[in-house]
């Protein structure tokens, strides 16, 4: 189970640990996330992530080196 993110202003996903769409819908389900607010996933440079996920569409990603950042919004 994940932790409960309610009394959280930031929550941060395990690193490598699969947890990406779960940590999106709580952000979405809980309105986590102000309107202009973005949401940072850290993964590993050969995940791929999809273009929207729990309702948040893909503004950027980067590669640096063996690290991938993804950026939502």
């Amino acid at each position: 189970d994940l932790p409960d993110f309610a009394s959280h202003s930031r929550v941060v996903c395990p690193y490598k640990k699969g947890l990406y769409e779960r940590c999106f819908e709580l952000i979405s389900t809980l309105e986590l996330l102000s309107e202009e607010g973005i949401i940072v996933a850290e993964h590993n440079a050969k995940d791929e992530f999809p273009d929207e996920m729990a309702g948040f569409a893909k503004l950027k990603d980067r590669t640096y080196g063996s690290i991938g950042i993804t950026i939502y919004g």
